[in-house]
């Protein structure tokens, strides 16, 4: 249960950081946002989540999960914007932090943060 909670202490502080430049998103068809978004939030994400948690906790966790938990959470997000917005240039003008406001129903399960654990 300790460990769950160090998960989504982390996983608050991971959303927060997934971004690049909104200015790369201009003029871009869904496709190349896709592409530029989804590698941003993924480095972002896993790089996020391994500074968010203690080495002791970092220890227990299979790093390739964590890879596909970010893929996951990205593209779940991504589509969400999409969803959301007309545009790449719509989505994005009011910048990363409006937008992960605005994405809701991404959270990971239980049952997926349980698999990050060797």
């Amino acid at each position: 249960m300790k460990q769950s909670i160090y998960l989504l202490l982390a996983l608050g502080l991971v959303l927060v950081s997934c971004n690049s430049t909104p200015e790369e998103e201009k003029g871009q068809s869904w496709e190349a946002a896709k592409k530029s978004f989804m590698n941003s939030c993924e480095d972002s994400y896993v790089r996020s989540f391994k500074g968010a948690l203690t080495p002791e906790v970092l220890d227990m966790i299979d790093l390739g999960e964590l890879d596909k938990l970010a893929v996951q959470q990205c593209g779940c997000m991504f589509e969400g914007i999409k969803k959301r917005y007309d545009s790449p240039e719509d989505a994005f003008a009011n910048g990363y932090d409006q937008l992960m406001e605005d994405v809701e129903g991404c959270e990971p399960a239980e049952e997926e943060l349980d698999n990050l654990f060797k």
